[in-house]
């Protein structure tokens, strides 16, 4: 009787190459009538899978493709439409037979898996299979990814996931570095004044950037970019703050709320927003980072561009947006506002909120070293470290 084959984590290697994470396009699957040249977030819907159920008479495709593609948001859909692609080409590549490829057993997914796993991270796998799962649902099927063998070959890749694939964390905002970089913006000139205000409030109500900017100048749509009348002041002990109450967001359909309050520094995004209004005035219907003779709204390129600048001129870091959110998370939490209360802010319903977090040590060994009876053995610890 033959023997299984190791795993590749158990065999002797005699030279370890780096695995490579080829790069797909539509152009490298066989030409297809089901499955058109469309923009990545319409790939879903367009793509049409072999062996689809036929359709009940009183069912209005339009209708009910309208209404499931608008539960997920278009980011999503952008990065779910790598899934049927990879699923197709993978199908290809072994000569699946067509009847395999639609709807997809618990047998050929973990197939699809084990091909991925080693080679990509094990998230974007996961995120695979839950693209995959998104496109039976839309075409009237069902996938079971939640079977025991299925979530087991995931967590295998997980843990195969290559070195080559892990990305260091995102570096956060600090208010140190908010500060180093105020000197670099005019505040005084309507842009400069409209980008610092959002600088601040993105990173004091954990936003994400998507929320407060727009992919382009012709894409602003009241909908989904909130206009300067969701602005609200409120005046708690004599001291004015603000909200700004977001119509949609990645996460909730419906919204949320930025808390922006008074800060006692040079970094106050209330103070900052009010600069803003005064320099950038405009009707309650434009965006509320408009800015300029035109208020042209402010697109996210132009946004991060300038901050950049500022950046650089100032010898600070070069930081993705989304470090406005973790560092603003890690800010307010080693000022000591309550967890609950930075959840509420940040919009967390679960706790996706510590994958934000940064600076660890500064957070919890304050709470070690006064916790009895921690106390003596903790400091001890630091002691041992030396100068």
């Amino acid at each position: 009787m033959s023997s299984l084959p190791l795993p590749r984590s158990l065999q002797t290697a005699t030279v370890a190459l780096p695995p490579t994470r080829p790069r797909l396009t539509t152009k490298q699957l066989p030409p297809s009538t089901d499955r058109p040249d469309v923009p990545a977030a319409q790939r879903l819907l367009a793509w049409v899978p072999p062996n689809r159920p036929p359709l009940p008479p009183f069912h209005d495709p339009v209708k009910v493709s309208e209404v499931m593609i608008a539960s997920w948001a278009k980011s999503t859909l952008e990065g779910y439409a790598a899934a049927v692609l990879h699923w197709y080409a993978w199908a290809t590549a072994v000569a699946l037979p067509v009847r395999l490829t639609f709807p997809i057993k618990s047998t050929e997914l973990i197939s699809f898996i084990a091909s991925s796993s080693g080679i990509y991270h094990g998230n974007t796998i996961s995120k695979w299979v839950s693209g995959l799962r998104a496109y039976h649902i839309i075409h009237g099927s069902s996938m079971d990814s939640k079977n025991e063998a299925v979530l087991q070959a995931l967590r295998g890749a997980l843990r195969q996931t290559p070195a080559s694939a892990i990305k260091p964390p995102r570096i956060p905002y600090t208010a140190a570095i908010l500060i180093a970089l105020r000197p670099a913006f005019r505040l005084a000139e309507p842009f400069d004044a409209a980008v610092w205000a959002l600088l601040l409030a993105a990173f004091w109500g954990l936003a994400r950037l998507g929320e407060l900017t727009i992919p382009s100048q012709a894409a602003y749509s009241a909908r989904f970019h909130a206009p300067r009348e969701r602005i609200l002041g409120h005046k708690i002990r004599g001291l004015v703050h603000a909200t700004i109450s977001l119509p949609w967001s990645k996460t909730d359909p419906q919204g949320g709320q930025l808390v922006l309050s008074v800060q006692r520094e040079p970094i106050c995004p209330v103070a900052a927003l009010r600069t803003h209004i005064r320099l950038n005035p405009g009707p309650p219907t434009a965006h509320i980072f408009s800015h300029g003779p035109k208020l042209l709204p402010m697109t996210r390129a132009a946004f991060t561009a300038r901050v950049h600048q500022a950046a650089a001129q100032t010898q600070q870091p070069i930081l993705s947006g989304h470090s406005l959110r973790i560092g603003g998370c890690t800010e307010l939490l080693l000022r000591h506002v309550p967890l609950d209360a930075v959840r509420l802010a940040g919009r967390w319903s679960s706790d996706a909120w510590q994958k934000y977090i940064r600076r660890h040590v500064e957070l919890i060994a304050p709470t070690l070293a006064l916790s009895r009876p921690n106390a003596d053995s903790a400091l001890a610890m630091v002691g041992s470290l030396g100068p």
